[in-house]
């Protein structure tokens, strides 16, 4: 794994991330890293890069991090540094707590429940899974339209948004039930789910990934259109506020600011059948890879950082606040 490095990045953005006490974690299937970002206390950024394979979701608590890879969820808790030295100084250390199991099911996105446990996205067999320290991930819910939960990638269910835990709505990319049926419609089959009344909320959306929950709001990544808005579920209606030219998975808010992923086209550069490339070609503009903040009031891209190759694609974004200078302890069983 080549370490990560930073392209370009806004003026201010280090300091914003510095004076705000802010963390980013981002991780990359693409080169099997966890990126941590932060500030080094003026007007640069630091950046490490952590090795774990195909790191997917992320959950970030006050107390710690939670993070689904190729086979396993790995979970760290959060603790304070025993002895503070260098520049800048440690303020917080993730020292790995536990390590499970889960198989291969192409994990997702990732929610801690009310009770510390987890429910990650099933991508692969098409389903939510509820995984604790006592039991094998077992399946908890899955869209109506599928009837068998088999390795098939069968709608390509990616996105999990939960309020206080408990799991509300989750995005598709094609309501599909055959073997990547979901590749037929990429660029208008995706759908918004209600969990809990299996309702279809939102139709018509482009490979939307992220929702989330905040301020009373259903944020979505529209990611075949490059757009980020909110959807109304009383009607369906998706309100883009925001273009941003990457295809877009990872969305975390830290008060008036959505913090969102941004990722270049996996093959050839370009976006085949989908808007955002006939987007990007009108705005005659490139695709970048990297992070954007931006400005839920406003609608306005408040900061911005963008990562050097190799990195093109990330997948999510996750924020930890009151945290400056984090390092993770990443241990393996036997040590």
């Amino acid at each position: 794994m080549q370490a990560p490095k930073i392209k370009t990045a806004t003026a201010g953005f280090s300091q914003w991330l510095h004076s705000e006490g802010l963390t980013l974690f981002i991780s990359t299937y693409q080169h099997d890293c966890l990126i941590v970002l932060s500030s080094d206390g003026s007007d640069s950024l630091a950046i490490t890069g952590y090795p774990f394979d195909r790191p997917m979701g992320i959950a970030v608590s006050a107390t710690g991090l939670k993070l689904a890879s190729r086979q396993h969820l790995w979970e760290f808790d959060r603790i304070s540094p025993l002895i503070s030295s260098g520049a800048p100084s440690i303020d917080a250390v993730y020292r790995l707590k536990g390590i499970q199991a889960t198989g291969f099911l192409d994990a997702h996105d990732l929610v801690a429940d009310g009770n510390g446990d987890s429910i990650l996205v099933d991508t692969h067999h098409s389903c939510l899974r509820k995984i604790d320290h006592s039991e094998t991930p077992t399946p908890i819910w899955s869209p109506s339209f599928i009837t068998d939960l088999v390795p098939e990638d069968r709608c390509h269910l990616n996105g999990l948004a939960a309020e206080d835990g408990t799991p509300r709505y989750a995005t598709i990319v094609s309501q599909s039930d055959d073997a990547e049926g979901w590749r037929r419609d990429r660029r208008s089959g995706g759908a918004l789910l209600d969990i809990e009344s299996n309702a279809v909320v939102a139709e018509n959306l482009s490979m939307p990934h992220s929702p989330r929950i905040y301020r009373d709001r259903v944020w979505v990544l529209n990611a075949g259109t490059g757009e980020f808005g909110f959807v109304e579920p009383s009607n369906g209606t998706f309100n883009a506020i925001a273009f941003c030219p990457g295809f877009l998975r990872g969305l975390a808010f830290y008060n008036d600011h959505a913090i969102i992923g941004l990722s270049q086209a996996r093959h050839n550069g370009k976006f085949k059948d989908l808007q955002l490339g006939e987007t990007l070609d009108r705005r005659n503009e490139e695709a970048i890879c990297g992070i954007m903040a931006v400005n839920i009031e406003t609608h306005q891209v408040s900061h911005s950082v963008q990562f050097d190759a190799p990195i093109t694609e990330l997948f999510d974004v996750q924020v930890a606040q009151g945290v400056g200078h984090p390092t993770l302890l990443k241990c393996q069983a036997a040590e």
